[in-house]
C-alpha cells in the first residue's frame, strides 16, 4: 500500500500543469520559451500573471492532494513522504522526460530547467501541511536574506534575485522539522523536499556568481 501511494504522489507531482496551461492558453511550448523552466514563474513571464497564478495554484494542489490520499490510506506522518515524493515529480517528471527523449544538446542547464518546476509552489504546499512553524520561519528567512541583499555591495540583478534566499532558507527546514517534531519521517520528507528543490536551482545558483 505504502508503494503504491507513492508511486500514485510521484505520478501526481509530474503532471506538469505549468506546460498544459501555456500550451492551451497562450499556445506556447514553455519548455522552449523564456528560461526553459517549465514552472509557474516562467508562465507568469511568458505567458502572464493570471495564467502563471492559475498554474501555481495546481501545482501547489499536487502536493495537497497527495499529501491528503496519503494521510488517508497510510497515515499522518508517513503522509509527508508522499509530499516529497510529489515533489520529486514535479522536479523531474516523468512526462516531460518521455516528451522530451528525442531532443539533444542545450547544455545539462537547459536539460534540467526542461525536466520540471523548480518545485517552490509545491513545496511550500507541502511544507505548510507538514509543519506550519517551519513554514512560516522559511518563510521569513526568505524575506530576511533577500532584504539583505540590497545592503551589500552587488550589482543591480543580483540584488534582485531570489536563488540564495530560497537556498539558504531551504538549507534550514530539516534542522526546523526536526526541532519541532523530532519525526524522522518528517525529516526525510524535509531532506527530500529541500534536495529536490536545490538540485533545480543549481543552474540559477551558478549563473548568480557570473552576474556583473
Amino acid at each position: 500500500m505504502v508503494l503504491a501511494v507513492l508511486v500514485f504522489a510521484y505520478l501526481l507531482g509530474a503532471i506538469p500543469f505549468a506546460v498544459l496551461v501555456a500550451s492551451y492558453i497562450g499556445g506556447i511550448d514553455l519548455r522552449h520559451t523564456g528560461s526553459g523552466n517549465t514552472g509557474a514563474m516562467n508562465t507568469i513571464r511568458s505567458v502572464g500573471k493570471l495564467p502563471g497564478l492559475f498554474a501555481g495554484a495546481l501545482d501547489a494542489a499536487k502536493g495537497a492532494i497527495a499529501m491528503l490520499v496519503a494521510r488517508v490510506l497510510i497515515g499522518r506522518d508517513a503522509a509527508a513522504l508522499a509530499g516529497g515524493v510529489a515533489i520529486v515529480g514535479h522536479c523531474c517528471s516523468i512526462w516531460l522526460l518521455w516528451a522530451a527523449r528525442h531532443e539533444h544538446g542545450g547544455g545539462w542547464k537547459r536539460w534540467l530547467r526542461r525536466m520540471g518546476g523548480k518545485g517552490l509552489a509545491t513545496g511550500l504546499a507541502v511544507l505548510l501541511i507538514m509543519n506550519w512553524p517551519t513554514f512560516i520561519l522559511m518563510i521569513v528567512i526568505f524575506f530576511v536574506v533577500f532584504g539583505l541583499q540590497f545592503l551589500l555591495p552587488l550589482g543591480p540583478e543580483r540584488r534582485k534575485d531570489e536563488t540564495w534566499p530560497t537556498v539558504i532558507a531551504l538549507a534550514l527546514v530539516p534542522v526546523a522539522l526536526w526541532y519541532w517534531t523530532h519525526n524522522q519521517l518528517l525529516l526525510t520528507a524535509g531532506v527530500v523536499l529541500a534536495i529536490a528543490i536545490v538540485i533545480k536551482h543549481l543552474p540559477d545558483l551558478r549563473e548568480s556568481f557570473y552576474v556583473a
